[in-house]
């Protein structure tokens, strides 16, 4: 992927109690949602992070699973 204001996807660094964090926010046409990951393959929780308006897709796609 590419990284910039014109593209899909846009990461930043977040300072987090539990170190720092890469947020990757996705805009696609399926919807909007970002990641949140532990930087540079450090260890930690990795997150999906949604607006309540995605929640529909998700049980729609379990609802047709492939």
């Amino acid at each position: 992927m590419i990284h910039n204001w014109d593209n899909a996807c846009r990461p930043i660094r977040c300072a987090t109690p539990e170190g720092t964090h890469q947020i990757h926010e996705l805009h696609l046409e399926e919807g909007e949602f970002a990641m949140v990951l532990p930087v540079g393959g450090a260890l930690g929780n990795s997150m999906l992070l949604l607006h309540k308006s995605q929640l529909e897709l998700l049980d729609e796609c379990k609802s047709h699973p492939s």
